[in-house]
């Protein structure tokens, strides 16, 4: 994968999973409590983190990570009795609904999952920021790390 893309998408990832846990551990720290969706969350971003480095090292297993992570933060939902957006580091979101074509953007990192959120006039939309990353991570190649280039085993994805 180019140095470039591994560098803006690794560091978007690094800082994104950064900001996601301080959010978490913010939230518990002021409640003082926190549930297992709150932990999952938690866990979420730090794989996040994980597979930031990952891809700044150039390991293939953090291509793959983070094209399953910029996968989930590809669409944000907000209909009547449902709500789902994630994102880590920025989003910038395309809006289709009622009120035709918006644009909402973010800077930072955000979880929303709801089964009681009221209806929204703009009820779904693509993560932009998420479909860059994800059209570079497939069609940028990823290179082989030194260990697979040494191993003759077949490496784990992206030919």
């Amino acid at each position: 994968m180019h140095l470039i893309v591994r560098l803006c998408i690794g560091i978007l990832e690094v800082v994104g999973g950064i900001l996601g846990v301080a959010m978490i551990a913010s939230d518990a720290w002021a409640s003082r409590s926190i549930d297992v969706l709150a932990m999952l969350i938690g866990g979420l971003y730090v794989v996040m983190i994980l597979a930031g480095f990952a891809l700044l090292r150039g390991h293939r297993i953090g291509g793959i990570l983070s094209l399953i992570l910029q996968l989930a933060q590809l669409p944000r939902v907000a209909a009547a009795g449902c709500a789902y957006q994630f994102a880590a580091g920025a989003g910038a979101w395309l809006m289709f609904g009622g009120n035709g074509i918006n644009v909402s953007y973010a800077l930072g990192s955000d979880f929303t999952l709801s089964t009681t959120a009221a209806a929204a006039t703009m009820p779904f939309g693509v993560n932009i920021v998420a479909a860059l990353a994800i059209a570079l991570l497939l069609t940028v190649p990823v290179p082989k790390n030194e260990r697979q280039k040494k191993d003759k085993r077949r490496p784990l994805a992206f030919a």
